[in-house]
């Protein structure tokens, strides 16, 4: 499983990463976390040539650029998974999560809270790759 983390806050885009590791070495799972990143054209240059399984974005209303990324990460990567990282919930971002088919949305209250969301997220989104890499492969054979 391909990952890519946007967040803006440092201490946040370690607090992910690190759930997402820790978890994922406890269980034993292969990901591979390709990007993690503070820079929206960090991921657009990405898109230019590859694409992920699991995408963890960090939304602000104030900040235009990452509505437009989740929209645009949703239309280069119809069955990708895009879990949406926001400070508070919003009519915005619950019509965008609806718009583009968000796998989750986690407000961030405190690092605990947001750690355990993340996991979550991270532990749902992975059973759902493994089921629908075994129906692809199924579908090959």
């Amino acid at each position: 499983m391909r990952i890519i983390i946007f967040e803006q806050d440092y201490s946040d885009i370690n607090t992910i990463h690190n759930s997402i590791e820790r978890l994922a070495k406890f269980k034993e799972y292969t990901i591979y976390q390709v990007l993690t990143t503070r820079k929206v054209q960090s991921i657009l240059d990405y898109l230019e040539s590859y694409v992920a399984d699991s995408y963890f974005i960090s939304i602000r209303p104030d900040q235009p650029e990452t509505l437009d990324l989740a929209k645009h990460v949703r239309q280069e990567n119809p069955s990708s998974q895009i879990v949406l990282i926001i400070e508070e919930q919003t009519a915005e971002i619950q019509a965008l999560a609806t718009q583009i088919d968000a796998s989750h949305v986690i407000e961030k209250n405190t690092k605990a809270t947001l750690q355990r969301h993340v996991e979550e997220a991270f532990e749902t989104n992975y059973q759902q790759y493994m089921i629908d890499s075994a129906i692809l492969k199924k579908s090959i054979s």
